[in-house]
């Protein structure tokens, strides 16, 4: 029988404390047990381990749902991301089970990262590529017009030619292809003229010119 005034021993409190050294105990075993399962916690998918009661469902794909072998909190996914986000912010998980999925968190942010980095890198130089094919399409779709805009000028300078020969019964020889033929000299003259050079008439043919070019070769005599 207790004394009077003595102190009543905290059973209920001491009791709690053994019920929760037993239930760490037991989470300890339990989680050293899935660690040796699972070998070494390297991947994500690997954090369904630590939950139990996991079940399937689809749902226009596989739905998880588990309860945190820790803290007994409910969780549901799609994949792993939301497990490993749990396990890394479940105040009861382990430091061996918390500290391993918060670094897969970093290198999958990392590799993402990097993924996207190099994904906007290779979007920029495909388009760069594109800009410059668009350029180049431009450039050869100009030049084909030059080319055929010059052949067509050509073939037009060729056939005046051709007409003034035979309306006015100059003979074929005149056009000597002689590089200091009077032919050559002349075609050279005018492809050095401006545009807006204009020839010269009749009129002046039979009269200025005329006497210029009469001149000219008297004085070329002469000096023979």
């Amino acid at each position: 029988m207790q004394a009077p005034g003595a102190p009543r021993p905290q059973v209920g409190r001491l009791g709690d404390e053994a019920a929760v050294d037993r239930h760490a105990a037991s989470m300890a075993e339990k989680t050293e047990a899935c660690i040796r399962r699972i070998g070494k916690i390297d991947k994500p998918k690997q954090a369904k381990e630590f939950f139990v009661d996991v079940t399937y469902k689809k749902v226009g794909g596989e739905l998880l749902k588990g309860s945190c072998m820790f803290c007994t909190s409910s969780v549901t996914s799609t994949g792993s991301t939301r497990l490993v986000d749990h396990l890394i912010s479940c105040h009861l998980c382990p430091q061996n089970v918390r500290i391993p999925f918060a670094d897969i968190r970093k290198g999958t942010a990392s590799k993402r990262k990097e993924k996207e980095e190099t994904a906007t890198l290779v979007a920029r130089e495909a388009e760069q590529m594109c800009r410059q094919v668009k350029a180049q399409k431009v450039k050869l779709e100009q030049q084909g017009i030059k080319t055929s805009m010059k052949s067509a000028q050509c073939i037009a300078a060729d056939t005046a030619i051709a007409n003034f020969f035979y309306i006015n019964g100059i003979p074929f020889s005149a056009a000597d292809p002689s590089v200091d033929s009077y032919y050559r000299e002349m075609i050279r003259a005018i492809r050095a003229v401006p545009d807006a050079y204009s020839p010269p008439t009749q009129l002046t043919l039979s009269g200025r010119l005329l006497d210029a070019c009469h001149d000219s070769m008297w004085a070329q005599l002469r000096e023979r």
